[in-house]
């Protein structure tokens, strides 16, 4: 095999490539990328990890096809470090190394033994489909993603939950303190399936379209137990979460009883002012009538925090607390300069959504701090 490749238009995708290969492998050869070179010269790079595999396709030269498995992480580094414009990796039939030349740098690599696992395939005859612009999916993930589940019993809920048909995808996460939920209209939809995708897929979803063109479509194929994406570039092939996801809608809380509109920037920059004297990450939010008071204090009362936004209030006044850290996630995820905040008690969930009519909004439970009515 011999190849030349653009060092500036090939390093990203061979970080991303990289990005896949877990710290530890549970196998030499899945701590490899492999190039595959073909006549067309397009050159595939494709890395797997047990969960999930990605291919990213890259243009070359392509002198000689071929095929070689090279360890990713010192591949991802060697181009991250040259200088030079073009890349050169060629091989020998019968010798152990690649050959790696860019400029006046040469690095010799060893070939990994053995080839990357076969990943399981999307079964087409079963599989639910759907094809939407790439903007529109990076859109609703960004609205929810920070809500997935890091830890905990329930494996359920360490994903992103998509709901495809009739035209749209519903995607929903929770992690027990916060939800974020979007809707999002697809150009089209074929039958129905609620999956769940998981976290690490999650990410490189999300990867793969903000790498994509502006007006670039995203094709999802899903059945029972897998989900392949494809966009221009690149390709996942990933496993689905098995157990089954939470109700949701039983989540939301209907009916508010008073209601605040607020600017989204004033309130994050009053937060983060309320954190200084937040070390139990604790702040207290009153409505009132024209304004919205957050106020925060550390435990031994040698700081203290207070700070009144104006505000569009609906309804009785109201005093509650929330998680500092949890609500500025919140916020950062809503993305509008306008935002709403519905509550229906001191002690019930939150619903903060944007003003703007989009189709998404974010629940946040609040805590109970002494004092709390």
């Amino acid at each position: 095999m011999k190849i030349e490749m653009n060092v500036s238009g090939t390093s990203k995708s061979v970080k991303m490539a990289a990005n896949v290969i877990k710290p530890k492998p549970i196998a030499e050869e899945m701590g490899g990328i492999e190039i595959n070179a073909g006549a067309d010269g397009v050159v595939m790079l494709k890395a797997s990890n047990g969960d999930y595999e990605l291919i990213r396709r890259v243009e070359a030269n392509v002198k000689e096809p071929g095929k070689v498995l090279l360890d990713g992480k010192r591949l991802a580094a060697i181009f991250g470090s040259v200088s030079g414009e073009t890349m050169v990796i060629e091989t020998s039939e019968g010798k152990p190394n690649a050959t790696l030349k860019c400029g006046g740098s040469r690095f010799t690599v060893a070939i990994l033994p053995g080839e990357l696992p076969e990943k399981q395939e999307v079964d087409k005859a079963e599989a639910v489909t759907m094809e939407i612009g790439c903007v529109e999916l990076l859109d609703g993930l960004s609205h929810v993603r920070y809500a997935m589940a890091k830890e905990g019993p329930r494996t359920g809920l360490m994903g992103v939950l998509a709901q495809i048909g009739n035209g749209n995808v519903t995607l929903v996460a929770l992690d027990g303190f916060k939800m974020g939920l979007a809707r999002k209209a697809c150009m089209e939809t074929n039958g129905e399936r609620d999956v769940t995708i998981p976290a690490e897929a999650v990410n490189q979803i999300a990867a793969m379209c903000a790498d994509a063109g502006e007006n670039e479509t995203v094709y999802v194929e899903v059945d029972e137990k897998a989900i392949r994406v494809t966009t221009e570039n690149a390709e996942l092939i990933s496993s689905l979460i098995a157990e089954k996801f939470v109700d949701y809608r039983a989540v939301i809380p209907r009916d508010a009883a008073t209601s605040a509109r607020f600017d989204a920037s004033m309130f994050i920059a009053a937060m983060k002012r309320a954190s200084i004297a937040a070390p139990n990450n604790l702040f207290r939010l009153a409505v009132r009538d024209g304004e919205m008071e957050i106020s925060s204090n550390d435990l031994t009362k040698t700081i203290a925090f207070s700070e009144a936004i104006p505000c569009q209030k609906m309804g009785g006044d109201i005093e509650t607390a929330y998680n500092l850290t949890y609500m500025l996630e919140t916020m950062n995820a809503v993305g509008t300069s306008e935002a709403q905040l519905d509550l229906t008690g001191a002690l019930s969930p939150g619903v903060v959504k944007p003003v703007d009519g989009g189709k998404e909004l974010h629940v946040l439970l609040p805590v109970r701090v002494v004092g709390s009515t």
